[in-house]
């Protein structure tokens, strides 16, 4: 690890231990300049999405899935949506820090505040962290779009079924 991520993951602890911060229904996030981002809270239909598809992809891959796990990037601290993990990996959920290698797939679920240019730098930013896919889920067109290092991919590498994302 080089000093410029000790030093963002110096201040994601920081922002965690804020007392200030603690009370706000925000998500949290750090970015590359080691300044606290903060996110509106997700409405109940967000997250409820987001955990339906953490159990999906548990149920379909195996592995350990989680929602909202802190990722440690070339943009700071993230937290997508949605991560899975290969059963072998599953002990890296009850790290307390940022995870350094991103999981095998990293979930971002829509929202209408999102624009194309975030998720575009939040994909490159997961994938660069070591994330061997990352899947955009837009619950409001129901549209999956895959990323791996190649760049967009017409189907998941992991067999992932859109389709089923929905039910």
């Amino acid at each position: 690890m080089n000093a410029r991520q000790e030093w963002l993951l110096a201040q994601w602890d920081a922002a965690c231990q804020d007392p200030d911060l603690a009370q706000l229904p925000h998500k949290v996030e750090i970015n590359e300049w080691g300044k606290v981002e903060l996110s509106p809270p997700a409405p109940p239909f967000h997250n409820d999405f987001a955990f339906e598809l953490a159990k999906l992809l548990e149920a379909t891959l195996g592995g350990k899935a989680s929602v909202e796990i802190a990722i440690l990037t070339e943009l700071g601290v993230r937290v997508p949506d949605v991560v899975w993990v290969p059963m072998e990996r599953r002990g890296d959920f009850r790290s307390t820090s940022p995870l350094t290698v991103a999981p095998e797939i990293c979930v971002e679920v829509l929202s209408p505040s999102n624009t194309s240019e975030e998720l575009a730098a939040k994909t490159r930013a997961y994938l660069g962290a070591g994330a061997c896919e990352v899947v955009l889920v837009d619950p409001a067109s129901r549209r999956v779009r895959f990323f791996d290092g190649g760049g967009e991919r017409s189907e998941s590498r992991y067999g992932l079924v859109p389709a089923r994302m929905f039910e």
